[in-house]
């Protein structure tokens, strides 16, 4: 693919969706500073067990809904380069994720996201999460945000802006 030319792509909505038996993947030099959609885009990959996201560039990134949802198998997710200050929309972005016991969404910009409802919804595996900088005063909709996530210990949240 080093001919592809993905710097005018827009949309990965579902690009990997359902694809069950994904187990690895590597981006290499992707270029997604235009992408404005990520929605599902890893949804029920079921066995996807590592991702490298750390050339995901994603200045432009409005949608990110149900972007790793089910992902079962996968135990951490590094999403610590994302630039999230345009995402309006982060509905259930981690939830289903029952083997996950790490995710860094510490540089998280929560500042323009409206829908947060259900984003770590039964991460059942999950025992600490860092989400001092998180900003919620633009949030409308943020039921479910740590449902069933029945392990969870140690919850940092004392600069949460509401």
């Amino acid at each position: 693919m080093s001919n592809f030319d993905d710097s005018k792509v827009t949309t990965m909505n579902s690009m990997f969706k359902n694809c069950v038996n994904l187990v690895n993947i590597n981006f290499g030099e992707i270029n997604t500073s235009s992408v404005e959609d990520m929605s599902y885009l890893f949804q029920d990959c079921i066995k996807l067990t590592s991702i490298d996201l750390s050339n995901f560039d994603t200045p432009s990134v409005t949608n990110m809904k149900y972007m790793f949802s089910s992902c079962i198998q996968i135990k951490t997710i590094d999403a610590s380069s994302f630039n999230t200050s345009r995402v309006e929309d982060m509905q259930d972005l981690l939830s289903y994720n029952r083997q996950m016991i790490s995710v860094d969404v510490s540089s998280f910009d929560t500042s323009n996201t409206k829908n947060m409802q259900g984003i770590f919804h039964c991460c059942e595996s999950l025992k600490y999460l860092n989400l001092e900088n998180f900003d919620t005063s633009s949030m409308t909709k943020i039921p479910y945000i740590f449902g069933s996530c029945k392990n969870l210990k140690y919850l940092n949240i004392k600069n949460l802006k509401y």
